[in-house]
Order: structure tokens, then sequence, then C-alpha cells
């Protein structure tokens, strides 16, 4: 999963996301209850390397260099830690994290280049040879 190569499904990234969000509110719960200070956005900053080397390899898929999605997910990340933050976020860095979540979202479900580009094969594809 922290591999900056290859390419992702949009399935894979989606749920893993998906899957990344709910562990990340678990974690923010529990630590409530412990009468830990952890907040929602701290437990999902854990999962900030696998997000930003999906985002790269989504990219790959969609048959685009893979630099700016690990650039895209940090932003959204750390525009979103620092609303926990006592100092008031700029409009700017609202604006930049909006544009950063469009162009996430683009990345999620954009679709895929078909067959086999210069990433490597597609994942969707199944081998021949391979029980169906």
């Amino acid at each position: 999963m922290l591999l900056f190569r290859g390419r992702a499904t949009r399935s894979e990234t989606f749920l893993f996301l998906w899957l990344a969000g709910m562990i990340g509110s678990a974690i923010a719960m529990l630590a409530a209850r412990l009468g830990l200070t952890i907040s929602v956005a701290e437990a999902h900053a854990l999962a900030a390397l696998p997000i930003m080397t999906l985002s790269a390899r989504r990219l790959h898929d969609i048959g685009l260099p893979g630099w700016p999605g690990p650039l895209i997910a940090a932003t959204v990340m750390i525009i979103r830690i620092s609303y926990d933050s006592p100092l008031q976020v700029p409009v700017a860095a609202e604006a930049a994290r909006w544009l950063s979540l469009i162009a996430l979202f683009a990345i999620i479900f954009w679709p895929p280049a078909p067959g086999e580009n210069r990433y490597g094969t597609d994942p969707r594809l199944v081998p021949e040879g391979a029980a169906h």
C-alpha cells in the first residue's frame, strides 16, 4: 500500500478512503472516551502517507504522472488539521482546501486509461489462465 509505483483502481481508492475515515473516526471517539485530546483530523492524519501514495497510483491509473497526487492529498489534510487550531484559517487556505478536495474527487472518479500504460498493466484485467 505504501508504493508510489503501479496503478490503483477507483474502487480500491474509494474503499481505502472510506475505511481510513471510519478508522480515524473510531480512534477519535475512543480517545475521547479515554479522556485523551485527539481530534478527528489528527486521527485521520494517521492515514496521510497511505492516502498520498494511493493518490499517486490513482493518477498513474488515469495515465498521468503521480507527483501531483501527494501534494493534493497533503494540502487537504494540512488545511483540515489547521481547523482545530485556535488561529483563524485564512480565506486563501479555505479556497485551496476546496480546490484540493475537488481535485482529489476528480482523481478518485476519473475513468482509467484502458489497458496497459507506462505505469503498468491494467489492474482490472484478469491475467490469462487465472481462475474466473
